[in-house]
């Protein structure tokens, strides 16, 4: 069954100069009009007008548009706003502005017309209303009047709106990795060049970039909330190749500049993390990926990912010592088991770990056993969730892992 039709309301500002007609332009439409006003109606064919008027726009202007409107059929409502001398006056426009429109609903706004700062203001309303109110704010349509052209072209500025959406999901994804916005945002940029192209067959190839990019923003974020270091690493090195093609594609235009930059940053502040085969080669392939893989445990601990830091981190240890022994298949889960007993041995509290050679041979051992015994114990006291008798405080955790990642950041991994 087809989803009914919104119904949508047109907001517009009244000036108290009454411009001369003139044809106003937009996608193919033309309207003759002295009012840019009149010119969106016939362009939008809203269900309301809001119109947001001076008392000097009223007296000089308002009854002629509202004749106009009447022979349109179109119901409209007036609010009285004052000029904006000062901030309390735009901050009652401002809410004036927002009281107009209800959660969820459907508008359009004509910023041609009002005194000095009110487009602007306009423009600030309807990033807030999309947030605050989830309005959906159709188009943003400005007549340019002032360019003198035979004909005055309206320009749709609602895409300005679409980049505080990109630059919050951007933002979002670099300081949580949290890339759900962002690629939900390429996925709808995608069916917006394909009806933009009427679903032509190549429009396919044209938008394959974007989906991939979408993917691999997907797959990471996945791979680094549960854990999964080496998947990461993967897509990372995918999402890099994905991200240049976009540039590529006949689909890039000018619009899309800034999203192409916001995702350069992105790829930027993943790249020290790319490896398209983290689990291969040889010693010193491998050590680059352990190298890789500290980068990432100081990447959760600036994130605020405290879990999966210190996770990260124990496993660390124990394929730093792997290394160190000449074991190169970090993935040997027999192996893991069995250094891991002989790491809990050396570290032991009666453990003579200063007459040994396991482990002192590649640092200071009782460095490392006090490293060991702290990630060890403070993993185990957040993966159990607090379900014992004396669980730490949050903040004590935190300040302790902080402290031993320090500390960690200075172990050799190289011989």
């Amino acid at each position: 069954m087809t989803e009914a039709k919104k119904p949508l309301k047109l907001i517009s500002f009244l000036g108290k100069r009454l411009l001369p007609e003139t044809i106003y332009d937009w996608n193919a439409s033309e309207k003759k009009s002295s009012f840019a006003t009149m010119a969106c109606v016939e362009f939008l064919k809203p269900d309301k007008v809001i119109l947001f008027l001076t008392k000097e726009a009223r007296e000089a202007c308002f009854e002629r548009i509202k004749a106009e409107l009447e022979v349109q059929g179109v119901p409209c409502e007036t609010r009285d706003i004052p000029v904006g001398k000062d901030e309390n006056e735009l901050w009652d426009i401002f809410n004036a502005l927002t009281d107009a429109v209800d959660e969820g609903e459907d508008v359009a706004m004509d910023v041609t017309n009002g005194l000095r700062s009110l487009p602007i203001l306009a423009l600030l309303t309807a990033v807030f209303m999309k947030s605050a109110r989830s309005v959906n704010i159709t188009h943003i349509l400005y007549g340019a009047y002032d360019l003198g052209l035979e004909k005055t072209p309206i320009f749709d500025l609602s895409e300005m709106l679409n980049l505080l959406d990109w630059s919050i999901a951007a933002d979002r994804f670099i300081r949580s990795g949290d890339s759900a916005d962002m690629a939900k945002l390429l996925e709808e940029r995608s069916d917006q060049i394909k009806k933009t192209n009427n679903y032509a067959k190549d429009v396919n190839t044209q938008v394959k970039p974007f989906l991939n990019t979408a993917k691999s923003l997907k797959a990471i974020t996945d791979a680094l909330v549960v854990l999964r270091p080496y998947h990461a690493m993967i897509e990372i090195a995918e999402l890099d190749k994905n991200i240049k093609s976009i540039e590529k594609t006949r689909a890039f235009e000018k619009r899309m500049a800034p999203l192409y930059r916001l995702l350069e940053k992105i790829d930027r502040s993943y790249s020290e993390l790319e490896n398209p085969a983290p689990e291969s080669g040889g010693a010193d392939e491998i050590a680059n990926t352990l190298e890789q893989e500290r980068k990432l445990i100081f990447w959760y601990r600036d994130h605020g990912y405290w879990v999966q830091a210190i996770s990260l981190a124990r496993e660390w240890l124990v394929s730093w010592v792997m290394y160190r022994e000449g074991e190169l298949d970090f993935l040997d889960k027999d192996l893991r088991d069995d250094l891991t007993k002989r790491i809990n041995l050396f570290t032991h509290d009666k453990a003579q770990w200063s007459g040994s050679d396991y482990i002192s041979k590649y640092t200071d051992g009782k460095e490392f056993t006090d490293l060991w015994n702290e990630i060890v114990d403070i993993r185990n006291d957040i993966d159990h969730a607090g379900k014992n008798l004396q669980p730490k405080e949050a903040d004590n955790l935190i300040k302790r892992a902080k402290a031993q990642f320090k500390i960690l950041a200075k172990i050799k991994v190289r011989p």
